[in-house]
């Protein structure tokens, strides 16, 4: 499956289109949607965490965490996320409290070995061009009780389809494939909410309200994000051997010619 073009959302919205949705009604409701759901799989209280992605709109707060680490990857689209030394659209004042995550290379963290207890992938997996490397990497910079969590657009999800969105970009996942590619890189799926479950457009008030709530109530298939939980595993799973067996030779008696010469 390849990424889906970009050009709607930076028609729509311009410049960097990730800090300007999240400014808007849609965008708050989104930040609230996606820190409701990680604060039901992490509800504990966090000493740091680690969002590798576009995690401009969120803070320490938003993981229950002491301390918030940023680190923006270099595959995230140019025509949607402006580098943070020369983003052109106004902070918030959280952001304003905040420097800019650097860029990085994501299939090469500037991370030591195991030095991370969570790491949060947002707006990230669905823009790498390789996803089993990011994962893989993840694992390297995870210690031995680590977890990730991943938020990646829903492949089966109304938001998918919504190109001025976030989610409307990129390569979105089905749940299956989310723990697929997670047990190939020796990552444990914990866990997982599905969040975003009003449709992304509005339109008259009343049929948003119901569809929405007929969303919610029978259809969450369709919600527009997966929020997955992941624990570090430290041994890969074990295969049991094939049995292995030699044949003997036919006795005398056996033999279809007699004696065995």
């Amino acid at each position: 499956m390849t990424t889906r073009p970009s050009n709607a959302m930076n028609h729509a919205v311009g410049g960097n289109a990730f800090d300007r949705f999240y400014q808007s009604p849609r965008g708050h409701e989104t930040h609230r949607a996606i820190t409701a759901a990680i604060a039901e799989l992490w509800g504990e209280h966090l000493a740091e965490v680690c969002v590798l992605g576009y995690g401009a709109p969120f803070d320490k707060d938003d993981f229950n965490a002491h301390r918030m680490i940023g680190l923006q990857p270099a595959c995230l689209p140019p025509g949607l996320v402006a580098p943070p030394e020369s983003s052109h659209s106004q902070p918030s004042s959280s952001q304003r409290a905040r420097p800019s995550a650097p860029i990085v290379m994501d299939a090469r963290l500037p991370l030591t070995d195991g030095c991370l207890d969570r790491l949060v992938m947002l707006h990230c997996l669905e823009f790498s061009t390789d996803p089993g490397a990011l994962l893989r990497e993840a694992w390297r910079v995870l210690n031995g009780e680590g977890r990730l969590m991943i938020v990646a657009p829903h492949r089966l999800g109304l938001w998918a389809r919504a190109e001025d969105t976030p989610f409307g970009h990129g390569r979105p996942y089905s749940l299956l494939q989310l723990q697929n590619l997670l047990a190939e890189s020796m990552l444990t799926y914990q866990g997982h909410r599905r969040a975003l479950t009003t449709p992304p457009r509005g339109g008259e008030r009343g049929a948003w309200l119901v569809a929405a709530f007929v969303i919610r109530r029978w259809f969450r298939q369709l919600a527009g994000v997966i929020v997955i939980d992941a624990r570090k595993e430290l041994l890969s799973p074990v295969i049991p051997a094939r049995r292995s067996f030699t044949l003997s030779p036919l006795s005398p008696s056996l033999s279809p010619h007699g004696a065995i010469s």
